[in-house]
């Protein structure tokens, strides 16, 4: 592991922003670098798993590597092109349910990764999913839901309405606990 990856594991800020613009500065290749800042936010994720750490620390590592994303992006789109993308992906947390961490992490992630997300934020209704998947037409439909705003699929009424109205995108549903 490399200081990028160590310092998100220690949740300094200020560390992994100055390993992401000495190694901008370098020449290290941006997708490297979020590579590494993925290496280490998964380790945050084991200590969490372990009890180690608490979802405090989960919070803060998200946030420092949504940060390192934002100086990464825009790098990323200038060295590999903006215009050409992997996919298109509309991503939400459902109605009843304000957080949104998970998908925030998994929006970077995809952006990183050359993906379009068109992001509708938190406490989405499944109609407004539907307009927007009109609009947009995305290859994937990202659905965030606590486990308490969301039935279990496949008996979901909110899914199988989705899936009658857009059968040309493909449905991924991220349950929390």
């Amino acid at each position: 592991m490399g200081k990028l990856s160590e310092s998100m594991i220690t949740l300094e800020k200020e560390k992994v922003l100055a390993a992401v613009k000495e190694g901008l500065d370098s020449g290290i290749d941006p997708l490297k670098m979020v590579d590494e800042a993925r290496d280490g936010l998964e380790v945050v994720g084991d200590k969490f798993d372990q009890g180690e750490y608490f979802l405090m620390e989960l919070m803060r590592a998200a946030q420092i590597f949504q940060a390192a994303a934002e100086i990464l992006n825009p790098v990323i789109r200038e060295e590999y092109g903006g215009v050409s993308t992997k996919g298109k992906v509309l991503i939400g947390t459902v109605a009843g349910d304000i957080h949104d961490l998970g998908k925030n992490i998994v929006k970077i992630l995809l952006e990183c990764g050359g993906v379009e997300v068109v992001d509708l934020g938190v406490d989405v209704p499944v109609e407004v999913f539907v307009e927007k998947m009109k609009e947009v037409t995305p290859d994937v439909v990202g659905m965030s839901a606590g486990s308490l705003a969301w039935e279990a699929p496949p008996r979901s009424p909110r899914a199988h309405w989705l899936g009658k109205r857009h059968r040309d995108a493909h449905g991924l549903i991220g349950l929390g606990s």
